[in-house]
């Protein structure tokens, strides 16, 4: 039976504006980094997305909205119950808020990135109340303001799915569930590192055994343990689903593999695979989730036509043609100041729409289409 046409999804998206009231600087004879006026991109980018026609399904802030190294992590709050707006972090993710609200779309998802927990805890990112498009952006909230109870995630979790369109789902993960910065908050301001928490001792254990480094020498050269092509992703920066949230989106995945005309995009900020160049950023455990996009009984071809990420400022892409997954990585707004864009996504193709440059097609398969099972080395 023929796949019935679903609705075009149009959605807003950007990555890594990582503001700062802080000076410009240069990283590794590369690139600039904009720090103050990254938020004059985003207001580019809301004039941008304000001008659509037919408007936007929602926004997309793909995490690390402001700088969490240099910029404001001196000031961070660390009363969970502190009032809104009491912080200078606070003052200034709200300043970037009112930009995407600017907008007028039914919602804007901001990702959990790893600058987001050197600026706040965890307890602040799930029960934020800055704006009201912040509230419902992470975890609980937006899952239940779009009525989707079918897969609600745990409480207090920043992860969560829900229907966009007909025919459309979309799942946000938190690349930082088991993490060492995942209680947020981090107490070493060169590094942002919170070992406190007995979550964040297991990671690092863990992030210790695949990286010769003592990640608790405050200074410590991440880079220089000696790892290797996928090893290097072994750094307190990146982070992993971790076995719940890795069960949780089996069962999201199985569902929507079960109904005839649902496909899913997955968001995070996070890379989910290491080629072509995110060996250095990629998800602690990217192996696991390619494994569920590998396996027609979770997920036959097609059904996930795009994970999306940032974190990589550099941007990359990789198409794995096993399952038919466009894996796109987005410039970074700090660096790269018109990488904003517009997707649309249909049952044949992806378009990736940014200002000045030219237009990305990727095509879509059909659902179901041939689809090699096999447990090979997924990038």
């Amino acid at each position: 039976e023929q796949e019935a046409m679903a609705p075009v999804l149009r959605f807003g998206y950007i990555a890594d504006i990582q503001h700062a009231d802080r000076d410009d600087t240069r990283i590794r004879d590369k690139y600039d980094r904009f720090y103050r006026s990254s938020k004059e991109s985003l207001t580019q980018a809301a004039d941008w997305w304000k001008q659509e026609d037919g408007g936007l399904d929602f926004l997309l802030d793909l995490g690390d909205l402001i700088d969490g190294t240099g910029g404001y992590i001196q000031e961070k709050n660390h009363d969970d119950n502190a009032p809104p707006g009491e912080t200078e972090p606070m003052r200034a993710a709200a300043g970037l808020i009112k930009e995407f609200e600017r907008v007028g779309a039914p919602y804007t998802m901001h990702l959990v990135g790893n600058h987001d927990l050197y600026c706040f805890t965890r307890k602040q990112l799930a029960h934020m109340e800055l704006r009201d498009s912040l509230t419902l952006s992470f975890g609980r909230p937006l899952a239940d303001a779009c009525k989707d109870p079918d897969h609600p995630p745990p409480e207090d979790k920043l992860y969560y799915s829900f229907v966009a369109k007909p025919g459309w789902r979309v799942v946000v993960l938190d690349a930082y569930e088991h993490s060492i910065i995942r209680e947020g908050g981090g107490e070493m301001p060169k590094s942002g590192l919170d070992v406190a928490a007995d979550t964040s001792k297991a990671a690092m254990g863990v992030c210790m055994a695949h990286n010769n480094v003592d990640f608790y020498k405050e200074g410590a050269d991440w880079r220089s343990g000696g790892a290797e092509g996928a090893g290097k992703r072994w750094v307190p920066l990146n982070g992993g689903l971790g076995k719940e949230q890795l069960k949780w989106l089996t069962g999201v995945l199985k569902s929507s593999n079960e109904k005839k005309d649902e496909r899913v995009i997955i968001m995070c900020h996070v890379p989910c695979s290491t080629l072509p160049n995110n060996a250095g950023t990629a998800l602690w455990d990217y192996e696991e989730l390619q494994w569920l996009l590998a396996n027609p009984k979770i997920c036959r071809k097609g059904l996930v036509p795009m994970v999306m990420s940032g974190h990589n400022h550099d941007g990359a892409y990789w198409h794995d043609a096993n399952t038919g997954t466009h894996h796109v990585t987005v410039r970074g707004t700090l660096e790269f100041k018109e990488e904003y864009g517009i997707c649309e996504v249909d049952n044949e193709k992806i378009l990736l729409r940014r200002p000045n440059k030219e237009d990305k097609v990727y095509g879509v398969p059909p659902l179901g289409s041939e689809h090699i099972w096999h447990r090979a080395e997924h990038g």
